[in-house]
């Protein structure tokens, strides 16, 4: 990636930022809004929170401008870092040769009538390139996750003090001081292992899904420059639950309000963390940001449903 591009990354972080930050309020589950009544498009009576715009008009009245974006710096300063590290792991591995060796065996299965004896052959060594390239892939973003996920820590941390009011975590010297008091050495990497496996899920997915699509099922050689956009939706969306786990394991152990009950249950691992939000129901909790159904409690209060609603 160039210094351009870098610049340029930067650039939408910072201006998509507040409601990047509303949306980690909404997913460790922070709801200062009220809910309203409302109905579907079907005309059935349902409760919802306000849109995240609304939300991150919220913030601006408590905290102002600046309040907005809590713990920029360490998520550009995580960005900036991985895609180098990453993109030097891929020069290393030697990535760019494999994708040249996937375009040549996906050349060779396109021939004439005379070779469609040799198809399965060019199927067998595409799917062994394609094998090698994702793997590759996915060594290089590993590698950049675990490099950079205590920056990601420390962002979450940061951010969550909303809901508390806490300065502790503002500064990067500050929060290593206080990851180190309340967890040790292993709160820099809370919540690492589900976002590897919901990276790995996503890599993996995308990539062959996208291979098959555009080698098999779509005829317009133009339109399958946008395949991997869509698959990446929805394989997106396939592993949100992942993110959502692994964005409150970031937070809890804190110390903070935001980690305590009755805001947040204290969970002892990720598949606790996991186990829990399935049960109530809340595992998609801040995939959707517009239209936002009330699905029950997010901390560890009693149900509320509009009958009983005062």
């Amino acid at each position: 990636m160039s210094k351009a591009e870098h610049t340029f990354s930067a650039f939408l972080t910072t201006a998509f930022y507040p409601v990047s930050y509303a949306k980690f309020l909404i997913q460790i589950g922070h709801e200062p809004l009220p809910f309203y009544e409302t109905r579907t498009f079907t005309g059935r009576p349902i409760l919802a929170y306000p849109s995240v715009f609304r939300y991150v008009a919220y913030i601006y009245r408590v905290d102002g401008f600046l309040g907005l974006y809590r713990g920029l710096f360490s998520k550009v300063l995580a960005g900036a870092t991985g895609s180098i590290i990453q993109n030097k792991m891929l020069t290393y591995l030697k990535v760019d040769d494999d994708r040249e060796k996937l375009s040549e065996d996906s050349d060779e299965d396109n021939g004439s009538e005379t070779e469609y004896q040799d198809d399965d052959m060019n199927i067998i060594a595409a799917m062994k390139t394609l094998s090698k390239l994702i793997s590759k892939q996915l060594a290089a973003r590993s590698v950049a996750v675990i490099a950079t996920h205590p920056f990601h820590v420390i962002m979450a941390r940061n951010m969550a003090q909303f809901v508390g009011g806490e300065k502790e975590y503002n500064g990067i010297l500050s929060s290593i001081r206080m990851i180190l008091k309340h967890d040790g050495p292993s709160g820099f990497f809370g919540g690492l292992v589900p976002r590897l496996l919901g990276d790995s899920i996503n890599l993996v997915a995308t990539g062959v899904l996208t291979y098959i699509l555009n080698k098999y099922v779509i005829q317009d050689k133009k339109a399958t420059i946008y395949t991997a956009a869509f698959v990446g939706l929805v394989v997106n969306q396939l592993a949100y639950p992942f993110t959502l786990v692994s964005t409150i394991m970031m937070v809890s152990g804190s110390g903070l309000v935001a980690a305590l009950p009755p805001n947040m249950p204290e969970y002892t691992s990720w598949i606790k963390c996991w186990n829990k939000l399935d049960s109530i129901g809340q595992l998609k909790r801040g995939s959707s940001l517009l239209w936002r159904v009330y699905s029950g409690p997010t901390g560890i209060n009693s149900q509320i449903s509009i009958k009983n609603r005062s």
